[in-house]
């Protein structure tokens, strides 16, 4: 399976967090195994389900920041999830 979009989506997600809570929102990122990290930070590989890698990043996002964090990566995924197939696309962002 192509990861490429849900990569996508993830490194949105962190990019958009981190406008919010500076060089925290990556820290917490890497809280989610099944990510693999490049030296920039970014997100370059998913071991795993790539929806439920989804949901984990914002489920700690939204533990620490509330609904309005969950809203945050809801918006920095919106541009993406019209090219995910319906059935693929992660619960948190719908």
């Amino acid at each position: 399976m192509d990861n490429t979009i849900y990569l996508q989506i993830i490194n949105s997600i962190i990019a958009e967090q981190q406008t919010i809570v500076g060089p925290l929102a990556p820290r917490l990122a890497h809280k989610v195994m099944e990510m693999k990290f490049n030296a920039q930070e970014c997100v370059v590989g998913i071991d795993g389900d790539p929806e439920i890698t989804v949901d984990k990043l914002v489920s700690i996002y939204e533990s620490l920041f509330g609904e309005s964090s969950k809203q945050v990566c809801k918006d920095a995924a919106s541009r993406f999830l019209s090219q995910l197939q319906t059935g693929h696309l992660p619960t948190k962002l719908v």
